[in-house]
């Protein structure tokens, strides 16, 4: 009767380690993600140098950019109409249109 309990202990030790370890590998491969309800997001991000980049992001209907380098963050232009709509364009092209909303200021 101790070996049938013993081999129930180790089965359910063993069921339990299991789904732990499945948990913890979905919560790092990032398949479990909480809904986006919040109304601020970023639509897109450029690179303009070792610690320097602009980041675009939405708020409601107006679109922000902001420059982020090694002194903090600043906001460079508010949008009232979005300038780039995140649905329809490639993270390429969002990129390309960054830089031509920069040059023509």
């Amino acid at each position: 009767m101790t070996t049938s309990v013993i081999q129930v202990v180790i089965s359910l030790a063993g069921v339990v380690g299991l789904i732990l370890l499945f948990a913890f590998l979905v919560k790092k491969a990032g398949a479990v993600r909480p809904p986006d309800t919040s109304p601020m997001r970023v639509i897109a991000t450029l690179s303009t140098g070792v610690k320097e980049k602009l980041i675009l992001v939405q708020l409601g209907h107006c679109q922000i950019l902001f420059s982020s380098c090694g002194k903090g963050l600043e906001k460079v232009h508010v949008f009232e109409e979005p300038v780039i709509d995140p649905l329809q364009h490639s993270s390429q092209l969002i990129g390309q249109q960054l830089q031509e909303i920069i040059s023509r200021r």
